[in-house]
C-alpha cells in the first residue's frame, strides 16, 4: 500500500508564456486612433477658416486666391496638428495610465513572474506591463517629433521626477520610477532601467533609479534598477552601473564593468602625434 506509483514516470513541468495580444493591440489602437480626434476637428476648423478668410476685406486674400491661402497657410495648420496629435496622445496614455495607478500603483521590490494560461500569476506585474506598454507610442511620437521637449513633460506626467535643465540625447530611459535632478545630461545610446528579469522565467526586481544633479551619463552607458549616482559624477561612455549599484567612493569618474572610481589626472596632456618632451636634468 502506498507504493502504487513508485514507478510511474515523474511529471514534467512545462513553462510557457502566454501573450494577451488582444488586450495589447487594443492598447494599441486606442493610443494611436484616439488622438486622431482632436486632429480631425482641427482640420475641420482650418477648412472653414479658409472658406471664410476670403470674405474678410482684406486686400492680400484677395490676391492670393484660394490656393495661395493653402500654401501661405498649410505648414501653420500642419504643424498644429502635429503638435495637437503629439500634445493629445501623452494626455490620453498618461490619463489611462494614472487610472491603473489608482487600482493597482507602482512598487519597488522583486516579484514573481510564474506564468499561467491567462497570462502573469500577479496582478501587479501585469498593470506594470500594461502601463510601459501603452507609453511606448507616447514615448517614441515625442522623441521623433520636432518638439523634443516632449519628451520630458511625457514622462514627467508618468510618475517621474525631473530637475531642471535635463537633457536626453537618443537616450532611453525608464518609463516610471525614475528621479533626475537639475542639469542632467544622458549621451547617445544610454539608458536606464527601473527593472530587471533573472531570465524569461525569473523574478522581476523593480527599483527607483535616483540620479542626482549635475550627472553626465556617457555614450552607452547603462543604469541598472535601484542605483543611485551622486551629484557632480561623470560616467564615462560603455560603462555599466549594475542594479542596487550605491556609490561608496564619492569621486567624479566612473568606468568599467561594473563601474568603479576613476583617479583624476593631473599632468600635461602630449598628442600621439606630437614629438616627446624631454625633461631637463
Amino acid at each position: 500500500m502506498g507504493d502504487e506509483n513508485k514507478g510511474a514516470p515523474k511529471e514534467n513541468h512545462v513553462y510557457a508564456v502566454s501573450f494577451p495580444v488582444t488586450k495589447f493591440v487594443l492598447i494599441q489602437i486606442v493610443t494611436f486612433c484616439g488622438p486622431l480626434l482632436p486632429v480631425l476637428a482641427e482640420l475641420g476648423f482650418c477648412v472653414w477658416l479658409v472658406q471664410t478668410i476670403p470674405s474678410i476685406p482684406f486686400i492680400l486674400w484677395a490676391w492670393m486666391g484660394p490656393a495661395g491661402m493653402w500654401i501661405f497657410l498649410f505648414p501653420l495648420f500642419a504643424i498644429g496638428m502635429a503638435y495637437t496629435y503629439i500634445a493629445a496622445c501623452v494626455l490620453l496614455t498618461t490619463t489611462w495610465i494614472h487610472r491603473w495607478n489608482r487600482q493597482c500603483p507602482p512598487e519597488e521590490g522583486y516579484f514573481s513572474r510564474k506564468f499561467t494560461e491567462k497570462g502573469v500569476a500577479d496582478r501587479r506585474i501585469d498593470y506594470y506591463h500594461a502601463r510601459g506598454f501603452a507609453i511606448k507610442w507616447a514615448m517614441w511620437v515625442t522623441s521623433k517629433s520636432p518638439f523634443p521637449w516632449l519628451v520630458n513633460w511625457c514622462l514627467q506626467r508618468n510618475d517621474n521626477e525631473f530637475g531642471k535643465n535635463v537633457v536626453f540625447d537618443n537616450a532611453f530611459l525608464p518609463l516610471e520610477l525614475c528621479e533626475l535632478g537639475d542639469n542632467v545630461y544622458f549621451g547617445p545610446g544610454s539608458a536606464a532601467s527601473a527593472h530587471t528579469v533573472n531570465a524569461i522565467f525569473g523574478d522581476l526586481f523593480i527599483g527607483k533609479v535616483k540620479i542626482e544633479s549635475n550627472v553626465i551619463v556617457g555614450a552607452n552607458a547603462i543604469i541598472g534598477p535601484g542605483s543611485r549616482v551622486l551629484q557632480n559624477t561623470v560616467l564615462f561612455p560603455n560603462g555599466i552601473v549594475p542594479a542596487r549599484w550605491k556609490d561608496k567612493w564619492g569621486t567624479k569618474f566612473y568606468a568599467g564593468t561594473p563601474v568603479g572610481p576613476v583617479p583624476s589626472y593631473s599632468g600635461t596632456f602630449i598628442h600621439p602625434k606630437d614629438p616627446v618632451i624631454k625633461k631637463e636634468k
